[in-house]
């Protein structure tokens, strides 16, 4: 996302005239997920987390940036024989991004920001009674990281944008732990492409030279973990259809 303070040029069109080159976010995040696995088991819950960032974004410059997520919650369902599962999710990711923005200097200040990057994510479910069985599984890779922000300007403290963050995975990998014959094993995974889309409002806050953001971000997630032959066990593909709401607080300057 970009924000700017204005100013009017000879013409009476609204021109950038300042533009704060670094931003610093963070905030919670709550999402809901739904979780299936090859066969019929189906989970479903709310998680709870903190998702920050620090970034580099201004016009016609070359654009950084880390995140970072953090995040767990409980999901209930039932396995493919109809048995009750419980389970807590916890998820955890950091990535760092460059590209270059695209900015217009007049009317809505409209911005496009392509990207590539790499990162790690951890995805772990440990279950917990009434569950048949108190396994527990965490799904991990790095990953290369693709996608675009982008934003309009609607009025002077008022921002939207659209955002497409994807990452494909880089040979993940399944670690089960307590299994009751094994104990401990590990799984490979089928690499996937996984997305998230967002839809961030941005309402900011100017005090001189500096510019404060209160940031509303819906956002839909999908996670996508392919099946793949393995001993003693094969991975099940599993896919995760996440929805959720990020509040942030954003300094920039």
């Amino acid at each position: 996302m970009l924000s700017s303070l204005t100013a009017f040029d000879e013409c009476g069109n609204e021109c950038l005239n300042f533009l704060p080159l670094y931003k610093a976010s963070i905030g919670p995040e709550i999402y809901h997920i739904k979780r299936t696995r090859e066969g019929g088991a189906s989970q479903s819950g709310t998680a709870v987390g903190v998702r920050g960032s620090f970034e580099r974004i201004g016009r016609y410059k070359w654009y950084a940036g880390v995140e970072g997520l953090y995040g767990s919650g409980t999901i209930k369902g039932h396995s493919a024989n109809g048995l009750k599962l419980k389970s807590k999710l916890t998820d955890r990711m950091i990535e760092g991004r460059v590209g270059y923005t695209f900015q217009s200097k007049c009317g809505w200040l409209p911005s496009f920001t392509p990207f590539v990057g790499y990162g790690y994510s951890e995805e772990l479910n440990h279950y917990k009674s009434p569950s048949p069985l108190l396994v527990n599984f965490k799904n991990r890779a790095s990953y290369f990281s693709f996608g675009f922000l982008s934003s309009v300007m609607i009025t002077q403290s008022l921002t939207v944008g659209f955002n497409l963050k994807a990452r494909s995975l880089v040979d993940p990998e399944c670690l089960v732990k307590n299994d009751p014959v094994f104990d401990q094993l590990k799984m490979h995974i089928s690499d996937e492409v996984q997305y998230r889309f967002e839809l961030p409002f941005y309402y900011d806050f100017y005090s001189c030279s500096q510019v404060f953001e209160l940031g509303l971000v819906p956002f839909y997630e999908s996670r996508h973990y392919g099946g793949r032959e393995n001993y003693p066990f094969d991975f099940l593909d599993t896919k995760l259809k996440v929805y959720g709401l990020n509040l942030q607080f954003t300094y920039r300057f």
